[in-house]
């Protein structure tokens, strides 16, 4: 499927990936490039003119990297919060074995 974009035809891989990017800063994105470099070998670029020399071979697992990144990020503050509102304090410090009885109804 192809998207026009500014007067130019790019695949909708291409138009996610630029979309994406938009969501993270300079740092995460010079970050998973590297990452995405070392896992394939290959050399990456997120302007638009480099995505559309990539293959969608390259294309596709790049959007999806980029889709986990942008969803756990945005899902790390959730995390955090549930963790601290367990209460870890209430758990008890004290572990035991032996035969649990069953209780009569």
């Amino acid at each position: 499927m192809n998207l026009q974009m500014e007067g130019e035809a790019v695949r909708a891989e291409e138009y996610q990936i630029l979309s994406l990017l938009k969501q993270i800063t300079r740092e995460e994105q010079a970050w998973v490039k590297a990452v995405f470099e070392r896992r394939c070998g290959k050399p990456v670029g997120f302007t638009p003119e480099e995505l559309s020399t990539m293959s969608l071979e390259l294309l596709i697992p790049l959007r999806d990297t980029l889709n986990g990144f942008v969803l756990t990020k945005q899902a790390a503050p959730t995390i955090k919060e549930a963790y601290e509102r367990l209460n870890t304090k209430k758990l008890p410090r004290k572990v035991s074995f032996g035969r649990a009885e069953r209780l009569e109804d």
